[in-house]
């Protein structure tokens, strides 16, 4: 028996999931989750008295989250749990992301199950708490769950938690960068070409984005970019927010981008040394902070610095581990304009 035989090689667990996964596919004819075939079958016939099949409304999961219990797993049992679309996708959009969250509520069985996830003949096995299945939501996309109890002497129970996420940033890698770097954001959401879709930097909008799949694009840190939070949008709809470090070589000049507040990360290539900071802020008031790890080395107050001929040098020392500097700008701290214009540099020590 090849069951036998590889229950003599791997653990009992193993050997387990692998048959749950292999009649899955295989067994019976109704259940084995290929083209035109009735997954409906999978559940009744394979796994009795699971789960069952759930609808989950494409147009309102992303605001609510449905929650299946199952119960009395015996110990090397499983349960099965399809999941079927219902309802419209947005006409732009080329489909959501599907979460579905396990969590065993009793016994040992929170830390001895495991299970398949299947999804157009395809079997995967489920390792994590929270499974995530992107560009769901079209008909004839149902997606089947099976959770197996593989203590060996314990029954048990599960709670699935099923909703849709929206647009998620999961990391940015590097966290911070220069401007003109190229920058990966994995996460979720991020759809397709027919889709919407932007990245901002602190509110500066990025041109150069290759959008690689629903889970993963890279984008050029754009001229005028501050440190702050990286935006992504699709369809109107924005992801979490991610703090992205903009650093920037000493020398260079730099400019207003935003009338927000603006923070920007200058690199001096020293721990310890003098710079001189130049800035002016026009006839418009504007104030703008030095700091070097997190200490105060100069504050303009809110001033205007007047004609724009007219700069203002300021000598500064400093000394400690970091070779890096911030400058925050905060525009119009007085009066208010649309036609904001400040620009300051940092001379190399």
């Amino acid at each position: 028996d090849a069951y036998l035989n590889a229950g003599l090689k791997k653990s009992l667990p193993d050997a387990y999931l692998e048959f749950v996964r292999d009649r899955a596919l295989t067994h019976p004819p109704a259940s084995q989750l290929r083209a035109g075939e009735n997954v409906n079958g999978f559940t009744q016939s394979l796994f009795a008295g699971a789960a069952g099949a759930v609808d989950i409304d494409v147009t309102t999961c992303a605001r609510t989250t449905r929650t299946v219990n199952g119960s009395n797993f015996p110990s090397f049992g499983s349960g099965a749990m399809t999941i079927n679309p219902i309802g419209n996708l947005p006409a732009n959009s080329s489909g959501i992301m599907l979460q579905v969250k396990l969590t065993p509520t009793n016994g040992s069985f929170g830390t001895t199950w495991k299970g398949w996830s299947y999804r157009k003949s395809a079997a995967t096995l489920m390792n994590q708490t929270t499974t995530r299945f992107p560009l769901w939501g079209k008909a004839g996309d149902p997606i089947v769950v099976v959770m197996s109890n593989v203590d060996g002497t314990t029954s048990g129970n599960i709670v699935a938690d099923i909703n849709c996420a929206g647009v998620t940033i999961d990391s940015l890698s590097p966290s911070s960068g220069k401007i003109g770097d190229v920058i990966t954001i994995n996460g979720s959401g991020f759809g397709s070409q027919s889709d919407s879709r932007t990245v901002k930097f602190n509110g500066v909008a990025a041109t150069l984005v290759t959008w690689v799949s629903d889970t993963q694009l890279r984008v050029t840190v754009p001229t005028a970019a501050a440190s702050g939070n990286v935006l992504v949008t699709v369809n109107g709809s924005d992801s979490n927010a991610v703090n992205f470090d903009v650093v920037l070589a000493c020398s260079d000049t730099q400019q207003a981008g935003t009338v927000a507040a603006n923070t920007r990360t200058i690199e001096l290539g020293k721990t310890s040394g003098t710079f001189v900071f130049t800035f002016r802020t026009f006839t418009n008031e504007d104030q703008m902070v030095v700091r070097y790890q997190g200490n105060v080395l100069f504050d303009t107050g809110c001033v205007p610095t007047g004609a724009d001929t007219n700069f203002v040098h300021k000598t500064l020392s400093y000394s400690g581990t970091s070779s890096t500097i911030t400058v925050q700008v905060f525009p119009n701290c007085k009066t208010f304009s649309e036609a904001n214009a400040w620009d300051y540099s940092v001379s190399c020590p």
